[in-house]
Protein backbone atom coordinates (compact mmCIF):
# COMPACT_ATOMS: atom_id res chain seq x y z
CA UNK A 1 0.00 0.00 0.00
CA UNK A 2 1.24 3.57 -0.80
CA UNK A 3 -0.52 6.03 1.42
CA UNK A 4 -0.18 8.85 3.64
CA UNK A 5 -2.21 10.23 6.63
CA UNK A 6 -3.12 13.77 5.75
CA UNK A 7 -0.65 15.28 8.49
CA UNK A 8 2.32 14.04 6.40
CA UNK A 9 4.08 15.48 3.27
CA UNK A 10 5.10 12.40 1.77
CA UNK A 11 3.99 8.72 0.89
CA UNK A 12 4.78 5.62 3.46
CA UNK A 13 5.31 2.85 1.68
CA UNK A 14 4.17 -0.39 3.45
CA UNK A 15 4.06 -3.83 2.79
CA UNK A 16 0.34 -5.31 4.22
CA UNK A 17 -0.95 -9.23 4.01
CA UNK A 18 -4.51 -9.45 3.52
CA UNK A 19 -6.70 -12.04 4.35
CA UNK A 20 -10.14 -11.44 2.46
CA UNK A 21 -13.57 -13.42 2.96
CA UNK A 22 -15.19 -14.80 -0.19
CA UNK A 23 -17.70 -12.50 -2.50
CA UNK A 24 -16.75 -8.48 -3.36
CA UNK A 25 -17.74 -7.16 -0.21
CA UNK A 26 -17.92 -4.79 1.63
CA UNK A 27 -16.61 -6.78 4.19
CA UNK A 28 -15.75 -5.94 7.93
CA UNK A 29 -12.09 -5.30 8.26
CA UNK A 30 -10.25 -6.25 11.48
CA UNK A 31 -6.60 -4.12 11.37
CA UNK A 32 -3.71 -5.97 12.99
CA UNK A 33 -0.96 -3.96 14.21
CA UNK A 34 2.22 -6.47 15.15
CA UNK A 35 4.55 -6.71 18.20
CA UNK A 36 8.01 -5.32 18.09
CA UNK A 37 11.04 -7.67 17.16
CA UNK A 38 11.77 -8.35 21.22
CA UNK A 39 14.52 -9.00 22.74
CA UNK A 40 16.79 -10.44 19.49
CA UNK A 41 13.61 -12.59 19.30
CA UNK A 42 13.58 -11.64 15.35
CA UNK A 43 15.17 -9.89 12.89
CA UNK A 44 13.63 -6.28 11.70
CA UNK A 45 13.17 -7.90 7.88
CA UNK A 46 10.89 -10.52 8.98
CA UNK A 47 7.30 -10.21 8.28
CA UNK A 48 4.92 -11.36 10.48
CA UNK A 49 1.24 -13.00 9.53
CA UNK A 50 -1.60 -13.70 11.46
CA UNK A 51 -2.11 -16.56 9.02
CA UNK A 52 -4.24 -18.92 11.26
CA UNK A 53 -6.86 -15.90 12.90
CA UNK A 54 -6.50 -14.39 9.40
CA UNK A 55 -8.04 -17.07 7.68
CA UNK A 56 -10.22 -17.92 10.79
CA UNK A 57 -11.95 -14.70 10.59
CA UNK A 58 -12.08 -14.86 6.67
CA UNK A 59 -14.29 -17.70 6.67
CA UNK A 60 -16.42 -15.82 9.28
CA UNK A 61 -16.75 -13.01 6.72
CA UNK A 62 -14.73 -10.68 8.10
CA UNK A 63 -11.28 -9.22 6.34
CA UNK A 64 -8.00 -9.05 8.05
CA UNK A 65 -5.38 -6.52 7.19
CA UNK A 66 -1.78 -6.49 8.58
CA UNK A 67 0.65 -4.03 7.54
CA UNK A 68 4.23 -4.05 8.79
CA UNK A 69 4.46 -0.40 9.61
CA UNK A 70 7.96 1.47 8.53
CA UNK A 71 11.03 -0.27 8.87
CA UNK A 72 9.26 -3.73 9.54
CA UNK A 73 9.68 -6.48 6.49
CA UNK A 74 9.58 -4.96 3.53
CA UNK A 75 8.01 -1.70 4.83
CA UNK A 76 9.69 1.46 3.69
CA UNK A 77 11.58 3.73 5.88
CA UNK A 78 13.53 3.07 9.23
CA UNK A 79 12.53 0.84 12.36
CA UNK A 80 12.91 3.76 15.41
CA UNK A 81 10.89 1.71 17.62
CA UNK A 82 13.50 1.25 19.89
CA UNK A 83 13.13 0.29 23.69
CA UNK A 84 12.87 3.51 25.16
CA UNK A 85 13.33 3.55 29.25
CA UNK A 86 11.18 6.82 29.67
CA UNK A 87 8.24 7.75 29.26
CA UNK A 88 8.17 10.67 26.90
CA UNK A 89 10.66 8.60 25.24
CA UNK A 90 8.31 6.10 24.57
CA UNK A 91 5.44 8.35 23.51
CA UNK A 92 7.89 9.83 20.43
CA UNK A 93 8.26 6.26 19.58
CA UNK A 94 4.55 5.62 19.43
CA UNK A 95 3.84 8.71 17.31
CA UNK A 96 6.22 7.70 15.12
CA UNK A 97 4.51 3.60 14.65
CA UNK A 98 0.88 5.56 14.88
CA UNK A 99 2.16 7.06 11.37
CA UNK A 100 2.04 4.00 9.87
CA UNK A 101 -1.47 2.53 11.42
CA UNK A 102 -2.59 6.12 10.58
CA UNK A 103 -1.37 5.14 6.72
CA UNK A 104 -3.11 1.97 6.32
CA UNK A 105 -6.51 3.51 7.84
CA UNK A 106 -6.36 5.99 5.31
CA UNK A 107 -5.95 3.34 2.27
CA UNK A 108 -8.65 1.37 3.49
CA UNK A 109 -11.15 4.05 4.09
CA UNK A 110 -10.36 4.19 -0.18
CA UNK A 111 -11.03 0.74 -0.62
CA UNK A 112 -14.36 -0.11 -2.01
CA UNK A 113 -14.38 -3.58 -0.15
CA UNK A 114 -14.57 -1.76 2.96
CA UNK A 115 -17.17 -1.62 4.96
CA UNK A 116 -16.04 1.52 6.04
CA UNK A 117 -18.48 1.48 8.95
CA UNK A 118 -17.22 -2.46 10.70
CA UNK A 119 -13.28 -1.57 11.30
CA UNK A 120 -11.78 -2.89 14.21
CA UNK A 121 -8.62 -2.10 15.20
CA UNK A 122 -6.59 -4.82 17.30
CA UNK A 123 -3.07 -5.80 18.44
CA UNK A 124 -0.77 -8.20 19.89
CA UNK A 125 2.10 -7.16 22.60
CA UNK A 126 3.11 -3.61 21.29
CA UNK A 127 0.54 -3.87 18.41
CA UNK A 128 -2.18 -3.67 21.25
CA UNK A 129 -1.03 -1.04 22.78
CA UNK A 130 -1.09 0.92 19.54
CA UNK A 131 -4.52 0.10 18.41
CA UNK A 132 -5.47 1.20 21.85
CA UNK A 133 -3.51 4.94 20.59
CA UNK A 134 -4.98 4.69 17.78
CA UNK A 135 -8.67 4.78 18.64
CA UNK A 136 -7.71 7.16 21.19
CA UNK A 137 -6.19 9.83 18.95
CA UNK A 138 -9.06 9.26 15.66
CA UNK A 139 -12.41 9.21 17.34
CA UNK A 140 -14.73 7.82 15.14
CA UNK A 141 -12.05 5.90 13.22
CA UNK A 142 -13.26 2.28 14.60
CA UNK A 143 -16.20 -0.12 15.70
CA UNK A 144 -13.80 -1.26 18.23
CA UNK A 145 -10.32 -2.51 19.74
CA UNK A 146 -8.45 -5.92 20.72
CA UNK A 147 -5.65 -5.59 22.65
CA UNK A 148 -3.58 -8.85 22.98
CA UNK A 149 -0.89 -8.77 25.68
CA UNK A 150 -0.83 -5.51 25.43
CA UNK A 151 1.95 -3.01 26.80
CA UNK A 152 4.68 -0.66 24.86
CA UNK A 153 7.71 -2.38 26.55
CA UNK A 154 8.14 -5.35 29.42
CA UNK A 155 7.26 -3.85 33.07
CA UNK A 156 10.55 -6.15 34.40
CA UNK A 157 12.05 -4.16 36.98
CA UNK A 158 9.15 -1.45 37.30
CA UNK A 159 8.76 -1.65 40.88
CA UNK A 160 6.10 1.50 41.37
CA UNK A 161 3.57 2.75 39.18
CA UNK A 162 5.36 5.88 38.75
CA UNK A 163 8.50 3.42 36.73
CA UNK A 164 6.26 1.58 34.66
CA UNK A 165 6.12 3.18 31.25
CA UNK A 166 3.14 1.10 30.43
CA UNK A 167 1.16 3.29 32.39
CA UNK A 168 2.02 6.09 31.68
CA UNK A 169 0.92 5.92 28.76
CA UNK A 170 -1.88 4.49 29.37
CA UNK A 171 -2.95 7.28 31.66
CA UNK A 172 -2.60 9.60 28.37
CA UNK A 173 -5.14 8.01 26.76
CA UNK A 174 -7.82 7.18 29.79
CA UNK A 175 -11.10 8.29 28.50
CA UNK A 176 -9.91 9.05 25.17
CA UNK A 177 -11.53 5.39 23.64
CA UNK A 178 -14.96 5.83 22.65
CA UNK A 179 -15.56 2.54 21.40
CA UNK A 180 -15.73 -0.98 22.96
CA UNK A 181 -12.52 -2.79 23.86
CA UNK A 182 -11.82 -5.76 24.77
CA UNK A 183 -8.00 -6.83 26.42
CA UNK A 184 -6.29 -9.88 27.15
CA UNK A 185 -3.95 -11.39 28.86
CA UNK A 186 -2.15 -14.54 30.28
CA UNK A 187 -1.99 -15.34 34.18
CA UNK A 188 1.90 -16.07 33.28
CA UNK A 189 3.09 -13.23 30.76
CA UNK A 190 7.06 -12.66 31.58
CA UNK A 191 6.88 -9.33 30.32
CA UNK A 192 3.59 -8.16 32.68
CA UNK A 193 2.16 -10.05 35.57
CA UNK A 194 -0.18 -10.24 36.65
CA UNK A 195 -0.81 -7.96 39.26
CA UNK A 196 0.55 -5.10 36.98
CA UNK A 197 -1.64 -6.15 33.64
CA UNK A 198 -4.86 -5.65 36.30
CA UNK A 199 -3.40 -2.34 36.71
CA UNK A 200 -3.22 -1.67 32.85
CA UNK A 201 -6.90 -3.00 32.39
CA UNK A 202 -8.44 -0.92 35.24
CA UNK A 203 -6.62 2.70 34.43
CA UNK A 204 -8.36 2.46 30.89
CA UNK A 205 -11.91 0.96 32.75
CA UNK A 206 -11.85 4.16 35.10
CA UNK A 207 -13.40 6.05 32.27
CA UNK A 208 -13.98 3.87 29.57
CA UNK A 209 -17.70 3.18 28.80
CA UNK A 210 -17.55 -0.38 27.82
CA UNK A 211 -14.08 -2.54 28.47
CA UNK A 212 -13.67 -5.78 29.21
CA UNK A 213 -11.24 -7.99 29.95
CA UNK A 214 -9.90 -11.70 30.49
CA UNK A 215 -6.62 -13.62 31.67
CA UNK A 216 -6.03 -16.66 30.29
CA UNK A 217 -4.01 -20.15 31.69
CA UNK A 218 -1.99 -20.08 28.28
CA UNK A 219 1.15 -22.14 28.72
CA UNK A 220 2.69 -19.41 25.75
CA UNK A 221 2.62 -16.75 28.48
CA UNK A 222 3.43 -13.05 26.40
CA UNK A 223 3.02 -15.77 23.30
CA UNK A 224 -0.46 -16.38 23.64
CA UNK A 225 -2.02 -14.73 20.36
CA UNK A 226 -0.36 -16.63 18.08
CA UNK A 227 0.41 -20.10 19.95
CA UNK A 228 -2.67 -20.63 22.16
CA UNK A 229 -5.35 -19.35 19.58
CA UNK A 230 -8.33 -22.11 21.18
CA UNK A 231 -8.21 -20.51 24.79
CA UNK A 232 -9.35 -17.26 23.24
CA UNK A 233 -11.01 -17.60 20.00
CA UNK A 234 -14.68 -17.58 21.18
CA UNK A 235 -14.17 -15.23 23.50
CA UNK A 236 -12.99 -12.66 20.25
CA UNK A 237 -15.50 -13.62 18.09
CA UNK A 238 -17.87 -13.12 20.42
CA UNK A 239 -16.99 -9.36 20.62
CA UNK A 240 -16.49 -8.67 17.55
CA UNK A 241 -20.04 -9.86 16.82
CA UNK A 242 -21.52 -7.48 19.51
CA UNK A 243 -19.54 -4.51 18.05
CA UNK A 244 -19.98 -5.10 14.61
CA UNK A 245 -23.54 -5.59 14.83
CA UNK A 246 -23.72 -2.34 17.36
CA UNK A 247 -22.03 -0.95 14.41
CA UNK A 248 -24.39 -1.60 11.64
CA UNK A 249 -27.26 -0.42 14.15
CA UNK A 250 -28.12 -4.12 15.08
CA UNK A 251 -29.52 -4.40 18.50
Amino acid sequence: MDDAPASQQRSIHLEATVYLPAGEGPHPVVMFHHGSTGPRLRLPTETERPDEWGQHLADRGIAVVAPMRRGRGRSGGNYLETYFGDVEASERGITYALQSTYACEDYLRQQSWVDQRQLVLAGASRGGMLAAWHAATRPGCCAGVIGFASGWTSSRGAGSEQADVNLQLLNRIAGRIEVPALMLYANEDPLYPRARSEQYVERLRRKARNLEAQWLDAPSGHRFFAQSMPLWTARVDAFLDGCLAAARGQP
